[in-house]
């Protein structure tokens, strides 16, 4: 399921929380929550991007219904069909540094999410172990230094796919047996 809530509209409505977290960190967010702890994942979610104090606002609860969708599509995605998963990321026509940025929030968020669930210590293989480093080091970039070519461009667009594969290797270790027990 395609998540249809423009990209832009999400990350202006979470700048009214005054917190750093973009649309891309939400979604890396949701995503690894998805991943890990379905079950409480969208109240989870909500307790990280929402503040207590902000609940009875009419924005807020305008966003919360914009951020229900994302969920929804996204949970659809990994639940279905996880070949079919998508990053919640801008389009293609703004500028690489933008995107290369959001693609760093993006990792940042699924990172967070593995930890708040606790699930990274249920991940065990050495190919998951790989590529979660991977995106950690993915946080360490520096999106000033990407250049506007045909190159980088090749380059995002080789680091998403890493990362759906990503996304796909750690939601099938977590809910294989194995991966579903907490470690004693």
């Amino acid at each position: 399921m395609k998540i249809t809530v423009p990209y832009r509209r999400i990350d202006k409505q979470l700048a009214i929380f005054d917190s750093d977290i973009d649309a891309a960190e939400a979604h890396g967010l949701i995503t690894a929550l998805l991943c890990a702890a379905p079950d409480s994942a969208r109240d989870t979610w909500l307790a990280e991007l929402v503040p207590e104090d902000a609940a009875d606002d009419a924005l807020v609860k305008e966003t919360v219904k914009e951020l229900g969708r994302v969920f929804d599509a996204t949970e659809a995605a990994l639940r279905e069909d996880p070949s079919e998963y998508q990053l919640f990321l801008p389009d293609d026509e703004q500028p690489i540094r933008r995107r290369a940025a959001t693609i760093i929030h993006w990792c940042r968020g699924f990172l967070y999410g593995l930890g708040l669930s606790k699930a990274s210590e249920r991940l065990r293989s050495a190919e998951t172990k790989e590529a979660l480093q991977d995106m950690d080091a993915i946080t360490q970039m520096d999106e000033a230094t990407v250049e506007e070519n045909d190159e980088s461009e090749q380059a995002l667009m080789q680091l998403i796919e890493f990362l759906r594969v990503s996304v796909q290797l750690v939601k099938a270790e977590l809910d294989s047996p194995e991966g579903a027990n907490d470690p004693e």
